[in-house]
């Protein structure tokens, strides 16, 4: 795909009536995407774009449906997503966007599981980028999202709390420094609920 179409083809699928339209089936839009995130992942440009999209298309319930069950296929969204953040991990907009997109992506139910397991250890990658913005809200308050939501399965807890992850300790500085911010208090104190209700943890 011409770089010059790539930009206005990511731009033009906003939230609202377009998100649906660009990932109806047989799903050319998303399957772009992604061949170009695969092309071009030396490209922070690109990444960024295409971060963004995903970032934008998971909003709407229906749409964040159907990529997580997407994500489970050979497409596997979530890890073209993961490669982009650690390809990128001084672009701090690739970040954000793919916090964003992962924080929504894993409330599906079957994904809680799948993005800790190998390959994929999404959550090393979430919990690496709020280590090296931590004044950045969006994406503390995004990662503590995604953390949150993963510690609600009761076997991703020890993984999460293990020594080289420390989700613990990342929450809490989050929770510190954005006193304030009422989604990320939440999103923290549902995390730290689900630890301390975990006996193995």
């Amino acid at each position: 795909m011409d770089c010059s179409y790539f930009f206005y083809f990511i731009n033009a699928c906003l939230p609202g009536d377009n998100d649906r339209r660009f990932l109806n089936p047989p799903y050319e839009c998303q399957k772009s995407v992604v061949a170009v995130m695969e092309q071009r992942l030396q490209s922070a440009q690109i990444q960024l774009e295409a971060c963004c999209f995903f970032a934008n298309a998971s909003c709407s319930l229906g749409v964040q449906a159907l990529l997580a069950s997407l994500s489970e296929r050979p497409m596997l969204v979530h890890q073209h997503l993961l490669n982009a953040m650690r390809q990128h991990m001084d672009v701090v907009e690739i970040q954000r966007h793919a916090c964003r997109a992962l924080s929504n992506l894993v409330i599906r139910g079957d994904n809680k599981s799948l993005f800790v397991h190998e390959p994929f250890q999404a959550h090393s990658a979430v919990l690496a980028a709020m280590r090296k913005y931590p004044a950045h809200a969006d994406i503390q308050r995004r990662g503590c999202s995604f953390i949150a939501t993963l510690s609600l399965k009761v076997e991703n807890v020890p993984t999460l709390l293990a020594p080289g992850n420390m989700a613990h300790e990342v929450i809490l500085r989050a929770m510190q420094r954005f006193p304030n911010n009422c989604s990320l208090q939440r999103n923290g104190c549902l995390a730290i609920t689900s630890w301390t209700t975990n006996r193995t943890s």
